[in-house]
């Protein structure tokens, strides 16, 4: 049978989905508007619920699109590397890794949360072969007091649209895993990843979240949360 030509609804809520999805990248669920979406679309606010129960119904599939979307972008990377020769798990975790990484600093709570200046990692400043990586010995071997590793680049320097989504999509982390006060977020740009997110007992001083929090101008902001 030939193919079925999709009907002016399906079309139109596919634009939604893929909106949403769109939305849910560079911002995270968090910041998912039901009022924000539609006119991303080009669509009233009114038509939504022709297609959707409610933001919930619509935010399970764009969430499902969405994780679509990244593990097709982390097949493409990960067959790139598959054609160099390498294994299949080397090539899955180079795929996630490549690309640079940044660590974000947030503190406080509700809609008084914030991102302090992001914290980019030189992987150039690690010594020559060493994979790119911020492991056991960049931070307990190589970075001494005699030679520091001159390894943190803060503000990172990244197009200013780039910073606003990884503080976005940070910010929507923080919420989600419902951390109060301060915690650290790592992201890696791989596959536009959320690495890791932390609360630390305490802050060293050669740490990525001391950092920032130097850059910011505002060094007693830690004594406040």
């Amino acid at each position: 049978m030939p193919p079925t030509t999709p009907s002016r609804k399906e079309l139109t809520h596919e634009r939604i989905v893929e909106t949403a999805a769109r939305a849910i990248r560079s911002a995270g669920f968090q910041g998912m508007g039901v009022a924000d979406i539609m006119k991303a679309a080009g669509l009233t606010h009114g038509g939504f619920y022709a297609h959707f129960a409610s933001r919930d119904a619509l935010l399970a599939e764009a969430l499902e699109r969405a994780g679509e979307e990244s593990a097709q972008h982390l097949d493409r990377a990960t067959a790139r590397h598959g054609a160099q020769g390498v294994s299949p798990l080397r090539a899955l975790v180079e795929s996630y890794l490549s690309g640079p990484e940044f660590t974000v600093a947030v503190l406080g709570n509700g809609d008084e949360t914030r991102c302090l200046p992001i914290v980019g990692l030189r992987f150039d400043a690690l010594p020559e072969g060493a994979p790119p990586i911020y492991g056991y010995e960049a931070k307990w071997l190589w970075d001494t007091l005699e030679q520091p590793l001159e390894i943190y680049q803060c503000p990172a320097a990244i197009p200013d649209d780039f910073a606003q989504e990884i503080r976005n999509i940070s910010l929507g982390a923080y919420h989600a895993l419902g951390c109060r006060d301060w915690c650290r977020i790592d992201a890696g740009d791989g596959v536009r990843a959320l690495n890791s997110g932390s609360r630390q007992r305490s802050i060293s001083l050669s740490s990525g979240f001391r950092t920032s929090v130097v850059a910011s101008g505002n060094p007693s902001s830690l004594s406040r949360t």
